[in-house]
């Protein structure tokens, strides 16, 4: 607690619940954060790391806010217990085991990520923690307006991808790639 300055024991503050609930009730504005997170590319060329951090230093403390939530006020992840992450777009992996360094939502309930992939244009990822140490979360039920998505935040945690779902509309089915990752 002390890289934090928050004393042993204190209770989340008002800054650090609004944080939560920022994040978790407001999609458009969570996007936003994100992606000022990323490298994200214009005319073919990459960000520079001044450019990023430019980015990074508007959210500052909200960054902090979400930190201090996981890291602080939350539980950890046991070693091969897992959660479920909705992406609404597929994406190629080049890795199995990712440090997100980020926040990053997810859910107990598969049903509940499958509704994050748009009509079935995405991809529903199973990630389990893949480390000898527990992967700190915040529980954000009590706090979202969506309790009922049973989300977990993760900030700068190592997730293995247990799985990777995606919808065949040729079959008009789920298909599972879970057997072919180890």
């Amino acid at each position: 607690n002390a890289l934090f300055q928050v004393a042993c024991g204190s209770r989340m503050s008002e800054d650090h619940i609004l944080a939560i609930v920022l994040y978790t009730d407001t999609n458009e504005l969570q996007k936003y954060l994100k992606q000022q997170t990323r490298n994200m590319r214009r005319n073919g060329e990459d960000e520079t790391y001044a450019e990023i951090a430019d980015k990074n230093k508007k959210f500052a403390n909200w960054f902090r806010l979400l930190y201090e939530c996981v890291w602080i006020f939350g539980g950890e992840l046991k070693r091969n217990d897992g959660v479920y992450h909705g992406i609404n777009c597929k994406l190629l992996f080049d890795k199995l085991t990712y440090d997100f360094r980020g926040p990053l939502s997810t859910t107990l309930d598969k049903d509940i990520a499958f509704q994050f992939c748009k009509e079935g244009k995405g991809i529903i990822l199973e990630l389990s923690n893949g480390e000898n140490v527990g992967q700190p979360y915040f529980d954000v039920h009590k706090f979202s307006a969506t309790g009922a998505e049973q989300e977990y935040l993760f900030y700068n945690a190592t997730l293995k991808i247990m799985s990777i779902e995606i919808f065949v509309p040729e079959k008009d089915k789920w298909v599972g790639y879970h057997g072919y990752i180890d």
